[in-house]
């Protein structure tokens, strides 16, 4: 069952009101998320992110996609600065 919300003087179902986030919203999340990671890597992975939310073919999917990039971003950063320290020593 869906609810309603109230919206300039009417009601309108919420499942109608909810939109999917929008392409330039997901590169800008994807962009931002690539500023955790080595400058060599950002495009590639801005690249890679943006094809791998185009295959999703429901908005649940892409949410759970992004979700998941914003939790995992940060330990792969960490994960590629760690090899590249070991690189250098």
């Amino acid at each position: 069952m869906s609810s309603s919300i109230h919206v300039g003087g009417r009601y309108r179902l919420a499942a109608e009101s909810a939109s999917p986030p929008s392409r330039s919203t997901e590169v800008r999340l994807t962009s931002w998320l690539s500023l955790l990671l080595p400058a060599a890597a950002r495009e590639r992975f801005v690249d890679e992110e943006m094809g791998n939310l185009r295959t999703c073919k429901r908005l649940w999917q892409r949410v759970d996609h992004l979700v998941g990039l914003a939790i995992g971003t940060p330990r792969l950063a960490w994960m590629m600065q760690r090899e590249e320290r070991r690189r250098r020593a």
